[in-house]
């Protein structure tokens, strides 16, 4: 993921990004675990722009950017690159000019490629008029879209989501299996959109535990330069396997430091109303503490 161009702005302050959640509790909630929803193939990184009723989350452009890059496959280096990360939430405004309210529809995601200067999402199960593939691409984008197929919504209302995604990451010089927790929510008045992420281990079958000491937390339109690590001793018969690959990091925001109360909520497998209401007020809690802390 991209340290590159973050849209993220630091006012000084957290309290603009903590406008969460007032009723993102248990009604309407929907706890069922299910992949996260895919965008169109054709879907056009411009048009999500000029939409108001669609938010860039995230684009990762990923490239392979430490270790043993020299050891990689001819062509390893341009395939990486081919392939981008694009996260959007459809958002709808419910209310009236006077007393907006707005909600997250859905948040889906696809890979996508650079075709004559626009960024378009594509699919190994059909063609693209203005993205075509060879067969090489096609076959390393089915693989990418097995990957996808993890990425599973843990819990959502109409203010929040919830979803998680293994992945390899690159930890004190080793490639170890993770999951990264994505949180995405949005200000009911203002409709400006959130995210937060944070690394976890395998801890219990009710629990995950939070491998950091602090969260990302960034607004829409994050830009990430994905930096990945290869290492040629997880190779197979010379070829890479799925653990050749680590993330170097997660996608940097503005750290904020885990309070110890919602470091207990941030690992939470099974959600339901309950534990939801506690995780939002908690995570409210943590970013508005942190917040005030900078101020001073």
């Amino acid at each position: 993921m991209l340290t590159r161009s973050s849209h993220y702005k630091y006012s000084g302050s957290l309290l603009v990004a903590i406008g969460l959640i007032t009723a993102s509790s248990a009604f309407g909630g929907d706890f069922d675990h299910q992949p996260l929803a895919q965008l169109a193939p054709g879907t056009n990184l411009d048009r999500v722009l000029a939409n108001p009723n669609q938010r860039l989350l995230l684009l990762a452009e990923p490239r392979l950017a430490s270790g043993d890059v020299d050891k990689a496959p001819p062509g390893s280096k341009t395939y990486t690159s081919m392939f981008k990360l694009m996260i959007v939430a459809d958002v709808v405004n419910e209310g009236e000019s006077t007393q907006p309210a707005y909600q997250i529809q859905r948040v889906a995601a696809g890979m996508a490629v650079e075709r004559n200067g626009k960024v378009v999402v594509v699919s190994s199960k059909q063609q693209t008029p203005d993205a075509k593939l060879g067969m090489i691409a096609q076959t390393i984008l089915a693989s990418n879209e097995k990957f996808m197929e993890d990425v599973i919504t843990v819990a959502q209302s109409k203010t929040i989501t919830v979803f998680d995604a293994k992945a390899v990451m690159l930890r004190d010089g080793a490639h170890k299996s993770m999951t990264i927790r994505h949180v995405v929510w949005i200000s009911p008045r203002s409709g400006r959109i959130n995210m937060a992420l944070w690394l976890m281990d395998e801890a219990n079958p009710g629990q995950f535990q939070v491998a950091d000491q602090e969260m990302q937390v960034f607004g829409e339109g994050l830009r990430e330069d994905r930096q990945i690590h290869v290492d040629a001793t997880r190779f197979s018969l010379g070829l890479p396997t799925e653990e050749s690959f680590a993330l170097v990091r997660i996608p940097p925001g503005k750290a904020v430091p885990f309070s110890d109360e919602f470091r207990q909520q941030a690992g939470i497998r099974q959600f339901d109303g309950s534990t939801l209401n506690a995780f939002v007020g908690s995570l409210v809690e943590n970013l508005r503490e942190s917040a005030l802390a900078s101020r001073k």
